[in-house]
């Protein structure tokens, strides 16, 4: 493993953990915190993109089969949500910070809660593209009947409890907007389970569906 993929992989990983504790504010309730790691989201996302400056130098080259459609569609999603997260951010400072003049209106809250939900669902999905080569290795090493059929089932119960943990944390209330406050969850830790769940069910699920091609 080169230092530039290794670097890569660091960095999506604190991304990743550092938006799960930004989704978890209902719980944590600190807006100190959750500002400055808002911040560092945004700083390891500029980050991200200067590492994989590549995709924007290839995006007119070559041929896009399915796989490189979903890819590159999802990234250039996550980089529209990212950007209204980071517009929303900006209004919100004035509940933050007492020397912002900003004010973070009703709009600007609904704005922020929806992309941040939505980049939160995308950037999993975006994720389970990016596993499925190292998933199918690992299918092909587990020759035995028996072990594929374990396997499977683990899959089976992944995607369930990251149903189960979809229900639990409410994000579909800020998803489609319905109006309501989602309830926090017990402490950090189960948050951020319940979070981690989610991802792990979206990436097993695609998986079991793509796992034939």
């Amino acid at each position: 493993m080169t230092k530039t993929k290794l670097t890569k992989i660091i960095v999506d990983f604190i991304m990743y953990f550092d938006f799960i504790f930004l989704m978890s504010h209902g719980t944590v309730r600190n807006l100190g915190w959750h500002a400055y790691a808002g911040i560092a989201l945004f700083v390891l996302f500029v980050v991200h993109h200067v590492l994989n400056l590549w995709f924007y130098k290839t995006v007119a080259n070559g041929k896009y089969n399915v796989q490189r459609i979903l890819l590159s569609s999802t990234a250039w999603v996550l980089l529209i949500l990212m950007i209204l997260m980071a517009v929303s951010s900006v209004f919100a400072t004035g509940a933050v910070f007492e020397w912002s003049p900003l004010r973070f209106t009703q709009f600007w809250r609904t704005l922020h809660l929806m992309s941040t939900s939505w980049a939160y669902m995308i950037m999993s999905f975006h994720l389970a593209l990016h596993v499925q080569s190292p998933l199918k290795k690992l299918d092909k090493k587990l020759e035995s009947k028996s072990g594929k059929i374990l396997l499977y089932i683990t899959y089976c119960f992944v995607i369930i409890a990251g149903c189960y943990a979809f229900y639990q944390t409410q994000i579909y209330y800020y998803l489609f907007n319905v109006g309501n406050w989602k309830m926090a969850a017990p402490n950090i830790v189960v948050s951020c389970l319940e979070y981690m769940g989610i991802t792990a069910g979206i990436i097993s699920g695609y998986h079991l569906i793509n796992h034939k091609k």
